[in-house]
């Protein structure tokens, strides 16, 4: 359950964070009393930067977004025992529900083959949370998988920034 919180609240801090960067603000910042934002060095971002044009930006921030969001109707649709929203969100994830073909002609050649590797990569791990959730499988082994699924995201967002 710990798991499933800590999850959740990571998902939270995530989804705000691009809602501001759509919004053209900066997402809040808590101080904890043991933390000093002086602590923090300004040049310690050593991520590539992808240089992308604002409509290509924003493309990709809603593409994160509906990840995201996603990935909590998934955890929501497991916690509360209801398959249907699951599979809806799974469809939202993979791009059944939008259209392809905007997309490919704005994005041609903007990302890196590295990236879109790693996208690639993630949207197989989506389809094999579908697979399970198809399957029957209980909601241990699909959150397993999910969070298999995840570290495609943390790894590319480690790696990249927009």
């Amino acid at each position: 359950m710990k798991r499933v919180l800590h999850l959740g609240l990571t998902l939270c801090a995530g989804v705000s964070a691009v809602a501001c960067s759509q919004q053209g603000r900066a997402p809040e910042v808590f101080q904890s009393e043991s933390a000093s934002l002086t602590e923090i060095p300004t040049n310690s971002d050593t991520r590539i930067v992808l240089t992308l044009t604002a409509q290509q930006r924003l493309h990709v921030l809603e593409e994160m977004n509906r990840f995201l969001l996603s990935t909590q109707e998934i955890v929501e649709g497991l916690s509360s025992d209801h398959p249907e929203l699951v599979q809806s969100a799974l469809a939202d994830s993979l791009g059944r529900n939008q259209g392809q073909s905007y997309s490919q002609g704005l994005m041609k050649g903007a990302l890196p083959p590295e990236y879109r590797q790693m996208r690639s990569a993630m949207k197989q791990e989506f389809k094999k949370v579908e697979t399970l959730s198809k399957s029957g499988a209980d909601s241990t082994e699909i959150l397993v998988q999910l969070s298999s699924t995840l570290m495609y995201c943390q790894s590319c967002h480690g790696t990249y920034q927009i």
